[in-house]
């Protein structure tokens, strides 16, 4: 628009109103999202190697040396391979959270964790005879089998990467530095493995961006989108580490996309939801709040519209999900969100999407995605300040047609 000929005080209001009628839409994606476009980013794809290597090492000193420098595993290798969590990225976040968090207690949070049980079999000899680590069973329920075992070689592990016998006499915040050090390195593999498979993948950056040309102009005709394009503003937040959409402005510009927990080009993060630990200075550093903070993200521009107070509407009217957990690690951000629009008293619509792929029916999906969005809005209604609008939550989203599960379909223009 041309604003030649207007004192400034009009040109701003001319501004004001020209972007009142900008309808907004955010896309919340995750790592569904770049396996659904070809790339070979899921848990089993990375880890799966690893833990291989992990199983195939002997029983003596020099073998344990040598693997581990060849194959580039960590602790937290051998802490996943004791067979808990499940071959998800939310799994890896909830052991993560195990192994570093204070255990909650009746009253409260206590001290006790797991990775304080393992200061206990530091001392021990580990490359002799199996000694009982599990006395007191305090294992029992989160091992699996021959958990005994792989405990051992989780100590293992650790004699070998912090130093030989260098676990013996650890304090706990000593063995947490160890333990952020050696997500590091894990971070720092995954990245590098990240890069080569979008390097080496076909088509995926084409897949990405038609892709996100789906979800946004999704039921639109193609003359609905031309009518709507310039009235639409489409921000992303991503949970992967990929920048597709940066080589292309078809959908989107740059700066209104956001990778949240770091990006291939500079640092990556892996970590728990920091909203009940934030007290525990051992444990921060292992929190997604901590670790996004401390790499310092930018902002382009805001991801959504915010609403002043309890009572107004958000011009943030769609609210998209594909290819998310909607798991436990992320539910801050969501509530940052939910908040900031209003989503109660508002009229921001939500939209979860789901794509059926070999090996999962639509049904199948369609009853997963519906179980993880009422865990995610059943959470999210238990921190509102009136609790009767927090149980009728997701009655009042449905009613007022705010709500939607579907399959995303393919453009047929």
């Amino acid at each position: 628009m041309n604003y030649a000929g207007f004192s400034a005080n009009e040109m701003l209001a001319r501004k004001m109103l020209a972007d009142l009628r900008v309808k907004r839409q955010l896309i919340v994606i995750g790592n569904g999202f770049d396996l659904a476009c070809g790339l070979k980013s899921s848990y089993a794809d990375f880890f799966g190697g690893r833990l291989q290597a992990a199983d195939s090492i002997g029983d003596c000193e020099e073998e344990w040396r040598k693997a581990l420098d060849e194959n580039h595993l960590t602790t937290w290798d051998f802490i996943l391979r004791l067979g808990i969590g499940g071959p998800d990225w939310c799994n890896l976040e909830k052991v993560i959270g195990d192994w570093v968090l204070p255990a909650a207690t009746d009253g409260g949070q206590d001290e006790a964790s797991i990775s304080d049980q393992l200061l206990g079999i530091l001392d021990l000899p580990v490359f002799q005879d199996v000694p009982s680590f599990m006395e007191d069973n305090l294992f029992d329920s989160y091992l699996g089998t021959d958990s005994e075992l792989r405990l051992r070689d989780v100590a293992r592990c650790v004699w070998h990467r912090a130093g030989y016998k260098a676990g013996q006499g650890m304090e706990r915040s000593r063995l947490l530095d160890f333990l952020l050090a050696e997500l590091r390195v894990v971070e720092d593999q995954f990245k590098r493995y990240l890069i080569g498979q979008s390097d080496n993948a076909a088509g995926y950056l084409n897949e990405a961006v038609n892709l996100l040309e789906d979800m946004a102009w999704d039921d639109l005709s193609r003359s609905e989108v031309e009518e709507e394009y310039d009235k639409t503003r489409t921000s992303v937040l991503s949970f992967n580490y990929t920048t597709p959409f940066i080589y292309s402005n078809r959908v989107i510009e740059e700066e209104n996309v956001v990778n949240i927990h770091g990006r291939l080009d500079n640092e990556i993060v892996f970590g728990v939801d920091g909203k009940e630990c934030m007290s525990d200075l051992d444990a921060l550093p292992f929190t997604k709040t901590y670790r996004v903070a401390s790499m310092g993200v930018k902002m382009g521009n805001p991801l959504y519209d915010t609403v002043a107070g309890d009572i107004g509407w958000s011009k943030t009217m769609t609210i998209k999900f594909f290819g998310h957990s909607l798991g436990e690690a992320d539910y801050s951000y969501f509530q940052s969100i939910f908040d900031g629009v209003n989503l109660y008293g508002g009229s921001t619509k939500l939209v979860f999407y789901f794509r059926p792929w070999p090996g999962k029916d639509e049904e199948e999906l369609h009853a997963e995605t519906v179980r993880s969005v009422t865990k995610l809005l059943t959470t999210y209604g238990a921190t509102l300040d009136n609790r009767d609008h927090g149980k009728n939550l997701m009655h009042k989203l449905l009613l007022e047609g705010r709500l939607e599960v579907k399959r995303l379909k393919k453009r047929v223009w």
